[in-house]
């Protein structure tokens, strides 16, 4: 008997990965609405969407010019030039803000961008850290949370890192990020790109524990067809309107500002 095709529902499979042994022969693809602006809460800090009044708080973190010493974008610290990245941070409508969990207090941000649907890939960058939360341990959390949310909807991960920023380079390979070429960004600067895939991520140094029950709703079953992982493996497209960064985890360095 051949099995028919069918939408598989989350509550059927908590974890998607075995979603696909369903009907022997067939895999199954989720058709998923990305939910750029998360709340995703970890030990150490929370991610939120950021909002207008968050302008003081996140600007008392980015007036440090320690921050952006090694930014291509080393005046950010200055108020008017952090009010365009501020706004445009806004008008992406991916940026999220980090608090401590415990203190409460406003300790940096960053981005989701770029999501590629027929390519199964998002990028995140534009990440900074308060000097205080320097040591790699908040660095590693926010990214763990940030790489879990995103693997919910998509196959691959994409990091834009600057090529004389080796820290930074060095930090992405540290939680599995694989180098797989450059291309220039938005400004026409060289960046080297690094990504994470779902499978790399599961195994790497970050771990995967799973998806988290109340972000499965994002989710909305598809038809089983092309399976989303093998999207992954497609070469990287060099047009995508995207500009360098810093990755921000054991110094002064931000992934893609």
């Amino acid at each position: 008997m051949i099995a028919k095709r069918r939408a598989i529902t989350c509550e059927e499979f908590p974890d998607w990965g075995t979603a696909a042994s369903v009907f022997p022969g067939f895999e199954t693809e989720w058709r998923v609405s990305f939910d750029l602006q998360p709340v995703l809460k970890g030990e150490l800090l929370t991610l939120r969407p950021l909002r207008p009044e968050d302008f003081p708080g996140l600007f008392a973190v980015a007036a440090d010019p320690l921050i952006w010493e090694q930014h291509p974008a080393r005046d950010r610290y200055m108020e008017d030039v952090f009010r365009t990245f501020f706004r445009e941070a806004m008008d992406s409508g991916g940026a999220l803000i980090a608090t401590d969990s415990k203190a409460g207090q406003v300790i940096g941000s960053s981005r989701f961008h770029g999501y590629d649907e027929e390519a199964s890939e998002i990028e995140i960058g534009w990440t900074f850290l308060a000097r205080s939360h320097w040591g790699g341990i908040y660095n590693k959390e926010m990214k763990q949370l940030m790489l879990r949310h995103a693997f919910q909807f998509v196959s691959a991960v994409v990091f834009l890192v600057g090529p004389q920023n080796l820290r930074s380079q060095r930090a992405l390979e540290k939680i599995g990020g694989v180098c797989v070429g450059s291309r220039r960004d938005g400004s026409g600067r060289d960046s080297i790109v690094y990504r994470i895939t779902a499978s790399t991520f599961a195994q790497g140094p970050l771990g995967w524990r799973g998806v988290r029950p109340d972000h499965r709703q994002h989710r909305e079953p598809l038809a089983l067809g092309e399976p989303a992982r093998a999207k992954a493996e497609r070469p990287l497209r060099d047009d995508r309107r995207t500009e360098g960064q810093m990755d921000q985890a054991d110094g002064p360095r931000e992934s893609r500002q």
